[in-house]
């Protein structure tokens, strides 16, 4: 016998794609380098080295958060494609199909607008001061995922009415 679900119905939506990839590329960017130290010798110019990353430096906390929160979407995001397509194990798609589709949608946002504002919090740590290439991909990344929760919020929108 079978240990698979069939598939709810539920369908999966370009919001589910930009909060899916958009989780995925972030999280992997939060271990590139974010900050830089900036060493100065006296009048020579400040000798700058790429250092901590979004786990550590200056705002870590938010840093640290902002990636875990990450990977928990793409967790989420993962049982919701494998329940829709039918390729979930039981107790995954037994407890995915528990729930509302609205509540599925609101797990979701609430996913994307937490790692919008710790992202937002470990910017302005690091952007005021030796910031570097991975808070400057970090920024339209936070973009992305403020835009796929709204994309998620219009979808249930239209379903409505």
């Amino acid at each position: 016998m079978s240990d698979r679900v069939p598939s709810s119905g539920a369908s999966w939506t370009p919001g589910d794609t930009v909060l899916s990839l958009g989780g995925t590329v972030l999280f992997a960017d939060s271990f590139l380098h974010w900050e830089q130290i900036c060493v100065s010798v006296v009048r020579v110019s400040p000798i700058c080295v790429d250092f901590w990353t979004a786990w550590s430096g200056r705002g870590a906390v938010a840093g640290a958060a902002m990636a875990i929160a990450c990977a928990g979407l793409v967790a989420w995001q993962t049982a919701l494609a494998l329940t829709a397509t039918g390729l979930a194990p039981t107790w995954m798609a037994s407890a995915v199909h528990g729930m509302s589709e609205q509540r599925r949608r609101a797990i979701s946002i609430g996913f994307a607008a937490t790692i919008v504002i710790l992202g937002v919090v470990k910017l302005a740590f690091v952007v005021a001061d030796h910031s570097t290439y991975g808070s400057y991909v970090a920024a339209p990344l936070l973009l992305l995922l403020g835009a796929g929760a709204a994309m998620k919020g219009r979808e249930a929108k239209r379903q409505r009415g």
